[in-house]
């Protein structure tokens, strides 16, 4: 099902559409540009990206000049994948002028796999972008997801525990022992998890 985002951008109305939301790793997903300029606008080019990336919260303590400690949560950021596509060359939009263009985005065959989660997670992003030089550049970008066939995990193509697949797995180290459970087993692609 073709998904479409809009938006507005530095003097341009976007419009963004997928052939889907969540993207298959190794694939290519097709898409479509349009572009409305509200004034005159020359760019060096016109480029879709695909982004991933982790976050993940831990705790930092500090220590004032009187020996008091605080804590808080802080969030890091790292980038892991960035897949840009150059769609079109030098772009000239007169104003009101309206353009459109195709691409093919690929997602890279091993992921890594979209984690909605909040102390520890990866997120995906496709932008669209004009780029001007010595300017603003005008863009629109959406989140999106990238699954993970479970075929890739069976077959070894991405590393995980010895109890990845099971319903539930006992755990100990550090002196802390528990037990994890996923539900439902197997996990399906695109489907809640708990």
């Amino acid at each position: 099902m073709t998904v479409v985002w809009q938006g507005s951008s530095h003097g341009v109305d976007w419009r963004l559409e997928l052939e889907r939301e969540s993207l298959l790793p190794g694939r290519l997903v097709t898409g479509r540009i349009e572009v409305t300029s509200h004034r005159q606008i020359e760019a060096r080019a016109l480029v879709v990206e695909l982004r991933a990336e982790e976050h993940w919260k831990h705790e930092v303590t500090t220590t004032d000049a009187q020996g008091h400690t605080q804590t808080h949560v802080e969030t890091e950021r790292r980038e892991l994948v960035r897949e840009p596509v150059a769609v079109d060359g030098a772009v000239h939009l007169g104003s009101g002028e309206t353009r459109t263009w195709t691409f093919e985005l690929p997602v890279p065959p091993l992921g890594p796999a979209t984690l909605e989660a909040d102390v520890a997670g990866v997120d995906w992003t496709v932008e669209a972008k004009l780029d001007v030089p010595g300017g603003l550049d005008s863009s629109i970008e959406q989140s999106v997801r990238v699954l993970q066939p479970v075929a890739l995990l069976r077959a070894g193509a991405v590393p995980v525990g010895a109890f990845a697949l099971y319903p539930s797995a006992d755990v100990a180290a550090d002196g802390v022992s528990g037990s994890i459970a996923l539900d439902p087993v197997p996990l399906c692609s695109g489907e809640p998890f708990s």
